[in-house]
C-alpha cells in the first residue's frame, strides 16, 4: 500500500507480454531529479505492473522521468 503523500521511484527491469517488471523501489529519484517527473498516461503495461505491486495504485499516480525514453525511471505518487 502506498501512504498518502508517498513517492516511490522504480526502474523498469524487464517486460513481459502482459505487464512491466520493476525493481523494489527507492525514495531517491534518478540523476535527473524529482522535479523532472511528469504524468505518464500512455503506458498500459507499466500501469499493470504497478497494479500488481500496490493494492491502492491508480493510473493517475504514474509518472515518468522527463528524459523518457532514455531514462527508464518511473515514479508512483500517492496524493494526500
Amino acid at each position: 500500500m502506498l501512504k498518502p503523500g508517498q513517492v516511490v521511484y522504480h526502474r523498469k527491469i524487464a517486460t513481459s507480454p502482459k505487464y512491466d517488471h520493476f525493481d523494489a523501489g527507492s525514495s531517491q529519484p534518478c540523476m535527473h531529479g524529482a522535479s523532472g517527473f511528469k504524468p505518464f498516461t500512455s503506458a498500459p503495461k507499466a500501469v499493470k505492473g504497478m497494479e500488481r505491486r500496490y493494492a491502492n495504485f491508480e493510473s493517475s499516480m504514474l509518472m515518468h522521468c522527463g528524459k523518457y525514453p532514455n531514462c527508464g525511471m518511473y515514479a508512483v505518487w500517492c496524493p494526500t
